[in-house]
């Protein structure tokens, strides 16, 4: 089996995630690609969405451009953030005030994606191009956490509350369980089996998958792709702690030139409103050859349905839902007191929160 190179880079005024896919054995038919649509088409889809943009406000927590392209996100227990970067592989800690820090340097070109908080000020990475797993514990010293199985270009991770790590090992097709004393299985998906099979572990399968979270109802939810040649998160799949497989949720039939760049898991309705099932909140991107890249914020309620939170814009203005402007929405993550959105491009941390 052919092995391709992946690089995450820069490409000018955007941080971009690229990479060259690994070929993989394909036992099914794929879904179809959806053509690339004209930005009216999307916009008007996206119009037909319910709003509840003026409920919320927009605000920044910091921007600063020491704070270099903060592309994931995680919230730790004591309300502290923590940022990755795959420009200078660094992880930053940022405080309630926004008082930022660096957290780690990792080696250089480690290329880390995706971070999660763990207990006591721990933090865990995914580092794709060393196809690694780092602990950052609370004195910021940086381990090797060992996966017997090996990994290959790993985007992302999310930890159990036993401190079971589920990793999402993406050109692998599957997601590794890691429990606490050093154990690698496969829970689901077959190693080098790309596809959209829903179904319990071996059977099910993967293509790229590029985000991963642990939710309190105690199920994951991962971002995967419909095509292995595909490098941009098109639906939502729910994976229980026993492997098996649904999809939950796909980008509509006029959204073939959107991705969902992060999303984030919590007991909150579309209002903010403590709810008792999980919900979604969704950071999805439109590329236009025209536009370029616009940034929307949404909701999905735990029946589907999406709801817009801040719409389609390109630039940078705090304001109302409606109002505000995100350049590059990246990572997401969710505290009882807000929305955090990582603004790549503009080296910053944004905060959505319920208008008082």
């Amino acid at each position: 089996m052919k092995t391709l190179n992946k690089k995450v880079f820069v490409l000018a005024g955007a941080l971009t995630v690229a990479f060259f896919l690994q070929t993989c054995k394909k036992d099914q038919t794929l879904l179809p690609q959806t053509a690339t649509n004209e930005l009216s088409t999307t916009l008007n889809q996206i119009g037909s969405l319910a709003s509840v943009s003026e409920l919320y406000e927009v605000t920044t927590l910091v921007k600063d451009t020491s704070l270099n392209h903060p592309l994931r996100l995680c919230s730790a227990a004591n309300g502290m953030l923590y940022a990755s970067s795959p420009v200078n592989d660094k992880i930053y800690g940022i405080t309630q005030a926004g008082v930022t820090s660096t957290k780690a340097i990792l080696p250089a070109h480690s290329n880390i994606v995706g971070l999660k908080a763990g207990e006591s000020g721990t933090v865990y990475a995914a580092l794709v191009i060393t196809n690694s797993i780092v602990k950052v514990d609370k004195n910021n010293h940086v381990t090797n956490i060992p996966v017997s199985i090996g990994l290959n270009h790993p985007f992302d991770l999310a930890i159990g509350p036993d401190s079971t790590l589920y990793i999402a090992d993406t050109d692998n097709h599957r997601i590794v369980k890691l429990t606490r004393n050093g154990t690698a299985t496969i829970l689901a998906g077959k190693t080098g089996v790309c596809g959209n099979a829903d179904g319990t572990c071996a059977n099910a399968r993967f293509n790229n998958i590029t985000n991963i979270r642990y939710a309190a109802d105690n199920t994951l939810w991962v971002i995967d792709n419909n095509s292995p040649s595909s490098s941009f998160g098109q639906k939502l799949r729910k994976v229980t702690l026993d492997g098996t497989v649904t999809t939950f949720y796909r980008l509509g039939p006029t959204e073939g030139n959107v991705s969902i760049s992060d999303f984030a898991v919590a007991k909150r309705d579309k209002e903010f409103n403590a709810t008792g099932k999980e919900n979604f909140f969704l950071g999805k991107k439109l590329f236009d050859s025209k536009a370029g890249q616009l940034n929307m914020v949404s909701h999905l309620s735990d029946t589907g349905i999406e709801t817009v939170i801040s719409p389609y814009s390109k630039g940078y203005m705090d304001g109302t839902g409606g109002q505000a402007q995100f350049f590059d929405v990246g990572g997401i993550t969710v505290k009882p007191y807000g929305i955090f959105i990582a603004d790549v491009t503009n080296f910053a941390i944004r905060v959505i929160k319920r208008r008082l």
